[in-house]
């Protein structure tokens, strides 16, 4: 009689965590289009709770989570480090576009309720 009512617990617990990590798997990719949580929470909390005006949450394509506030100049200091110029003249509403020798980054900019985000494509 014990070992059936721990088995149950231990399959409940399994159960709430499949569901957890499915929930929290649906919430990154519909608010911030990645996939992976852990990443996207790890950064939304140094940008949040840190000096740290930018951090990158994927790899290809290249997200970035940064405060709201200053986003624009984060953005432009980001591209920068990495050997990015910005061309205004080619920025459309929400797409700015940036220039490293002949290659352009189109990178898109969603500014949300304390934090903003950017996709370099």
């Amino acid at each position: 009689m014990q070992q059936q009512k721990s088995g149950k617990v231990f399959i409940s617990i399994l159960a709430v965590i499949l569901v957890v990590s499915v929930w929290s798997v649906c919430i990154s990719v519909q608010q911030l289009g990645v996939a992976n949580p852990i990443s996207a929470g790890i950064g939304l909390a140094k940008v949040m709770f840190t000096d740290s005006p930018y951090e990158q949450i994927q790899e290809e394509p290249a997200v970035y989570v940064a405060r709201s506030d200053g986003a624009e100049k984060s953005l432009i200091q980001c591209m920068r480090k990495n050997g990015y110029s910005c061309m205004p003249e080619l920025a459309d509403a929400g797409e700015w576009v940036f220039s490293k020798g002949n290659s352009l980054a189109t990178v898109q900019l969603k500014i949300g309720e304390g934090y903003s985000q950017w996709v370099v494509l």
